[in-house]
């Protein structure tokens, strides 16, 4: 898809997302910033543009909920264009809800246990044994 496309196409998406919504609603603008969340809607342009900007919305709602699109996108594998830098910059969000949540998002996970490769394992023997001569 060309650029120009690609632009036309996020403009008629927030137009589709925001279109009609009272400006004063934050709840409403928050609900409609996570219904642009990967795990809701199927992309078919990235949409960075709009998570950005909800990530300056005055609404902490709106924040943390543009956060966690961002989290979501890059759990999901996406190239999030820049988005971590925002979720490691709301550690600093005035609003101590957004704050948390960037804390909570970005704190590390304890490493899971890789399952056993027998296959590898006893290939592993059986190498150990012919270099011993058994």
């Amino acid at each position: 898809m060309k650029r120009r496309e690609q632009k036309t196409k996020i403009r008629e998406i927030w137009q589709q997302t925001f279109t009609g919504l009272d400006p004063e609603d934050e709840w409403a603008r928050a609900a409609r910033v996570r219904s642009l969340c990967p795990c809701e809607y199927s992309w078919t342009v990235p949409l960075w543009d709009i998570i950005f900007a909800a990530c300056e919305d005055p609404s902490p709602i709106v924040r943390e909920e543009a956060l966690h699109v961002i989290q979501d996108a890059h759990e999901h594998g996406f190239a999030t264009a820049g988005g971590m830098t925002l979720l490691y910059a709301a550690r600093r969000d005035p609003a101590p809800g957004v704050r948390r949540f960037a804390n909570d998002v970005l704190k590390p996970r304890p490493k899971r246990p890789q399952p056993r490769n027998r296959i590898r394992d006893r290939l592993m023997q059986k190498i150990a044994a012919v270099d011993h001569g058994d």
